[in-house]
């Protein structure tokens, strides 16, 4: 746990810790932190749709271009908003406030915290500080403890030897001038675009991805509580993780005893 000193007299205590962090807590701070990353909420963010919408436009993909255009109106509606989903990703954070407990994480509970914490001194700076650390530090010990389910990232790695093999194509061009290396850059470019797919985050929709992660941890906790961990979302991260590790591995001797591969 860490505290955090707002104007005095006031302080902050933050989870940091996979160790500590809960993981009802966790997969809140997880869906804001997608909201973040796919519609953001500043000046920057909206620049970045308004070009992918063109490159959208200029592809002919037009469904794409529809969700995007979306997504642009959520980042201006952000940008307006007192409190950035990265605001809303702190508040996850937040176990209390000059001692005394912080419980409700509901939009509106997380908007009353910030507001409170706003006139106590709480800055962007502090926001940005935590949630880059925590993030930072909680995929780390999920990577050391868990390599299987949270190693490599393999999509990462991907991009980045398409980025390597265009940078090649554009150097191979500036030499020689020769067409077929514009046709390489050409082809990445195409790789990437599609890989920027955007996400819907349309409350309506079944592909809404708010939904589709909250879903998916609704599940786990259901199938958690049917072997045997009653109220599996009041354990922390590490505890809760160690669970479903065991689960998959479990499953994994039966198919293997079973002969099943």
């Amino acid at each position: 746990m860490k505290t955090l000193a707002l104007t005095a007299p006031h302080t902050i205590s933050v989870y940091e810790s996979m160790h500590e962090l809960p993981v009802l807590r966790h997969a809140e701070f997880q869906v804001y932190r997608l909201y973040e990353t796919g519609i953001g909420g500043d000046d920057g963010a909206i620049s970045r749709h308004f070009a992918q919408l063109h490159q959208f436009l200029a592809a002919g993909r037009v469904d794409d271009a529809i969700d995007q255009a979306a997504n642009l109106q959520y980042a201006h509606d952000f940008a307006v908003d007192r409190f950035a989903p990265n605001s809303l990703a702190f508040g996850c954070l937040v176990a209390a406030v000059d001692g005394e407990p912080a419980t409700d994480l509901s939009e509106a509970g997380l908007r009353a915290l910030l507001a409170r914490l706003d006139g106590l001194g709480l800055t962007v700076g502090h926001v940005q500080e935590v949630v880059d650390a925590v993030k930072k530090k909680v995929q780390s010990e999920l990577s050391a403890a868990f390599p299987q389910r949270y190693g490599d990232d393999a999509q990462g790695l991907a991009t980045a030897q398409q980025l390597r093999r265009r940078l090649l194509a554009v150097c191979d061009y500036l030499a020689t001038e020769a067409p077929e290396h514009l046709a390489v850059v050409a082809q990445v470019d195409a790789w990437l675009l599609d890989q920027q797919r955007p996400p819907c985050f349309d409350d309506g929709a079944p592909a809404n991805v708010v939904q589709q992660m909250r879903r998916s941890f609704g599940h786990l906790c259901a199938t958690l509580a049917d072997h045997g961990t009653p109220q599996p979302e009041l354990l922390t991260v590490f505890q809760f993780e160690t669970r479903v590790d065991y689960l998959q591995q479990k499953f994994e001797r039966g198919r293997e005893a079973a002969g099943v591969r």
